[in-house]
């Protein structure tokens, strides 16, 4: 997801959102189902601080057109 943030291209930022999609439903139904304390908390903790961290480094880039308009409006001025 950084990485499609930081080349501004849509599609990657989707497919690690989708990878973390399918770590938070593992998440889920794996570790809930395991009856362990203190592994169980850890992950979740670790899992909330990777979406907090991506969240703020790397929210959803604008899509391509948008992304065209901000430069030809930058280059005018």
């Amino acid at each position: 997801m950084i990485v499609g943030h930081l080349r501004v291209r849509r599609e990657l930022w989707v497919v690690g959102a989708l990878l973390i999609a399918v770590v938070v439903a593992k998440l889920f139904f794996v570790e809930l189902g395991n009856r362990g304390g203190l592994e169980r908390i850890i992950s979740f903790i670790g899992v909330g601080v990777l979406l907090l961290v991506v969240g703020y480094f790397a929210p959803l880039p604008p899509r391509q057109e948008e992304a065209c308009e901000q430069q030809a409006g930058e280059e005018l001025k």
